[in-house]
């Protein structure tokens, strides 16, 4: 997948790649990923860790990556209709389990 990548995308998409992979979530930052993570697969790629941070966190570039990433691992964006889906399965599933709502509710926020 990043054979056709170059530099600093080469890099950047592999730390999406591999932080995916091993989190099934992309990281909410660039600094999220520690450096010695960065400079082990940067290694692997045989490119020096420094490009890491020239990759654009803000551009088209990376959401189309990370679409890629997504696809590769039989992903997709949540929606709407899935936050639906999952209150009503809460509601079928475990509701009747435990009426205690602010345990729910708790539990929830800590789940988002």
């Amino acid at each position: 997948m990043i054979e056709n990548k170059t530099e600093e995308t080469r890099i950047g998409f592999a730390m999406l790649l591999k932080f995916f992979q091993n989190e099934a979530r992309f990281p909410t930052h660039k600094s999220e990923v520690p450096k010695a993570v960065i400079a082990y697969i940067a290694k692997q790629i045989f490119f020096e860790p420094e490009l890491y941070a020239q990759y654009d966190w803000t551009g088209r570039l990376i959401t189309y990556h990370r679409t890629q990433i997504r696809e590769f691992f039989g992903f997709r964006e949540d929606t709407i209709e899935d936050a639906q889906k999952m209150a009503e399965w809460l509601c079928q599933h475990v509701l009747h389990h435990d009426h205690e709502f602010e345990h729910l509710r708790r539990n929830w926020l800590a789940y988002v």
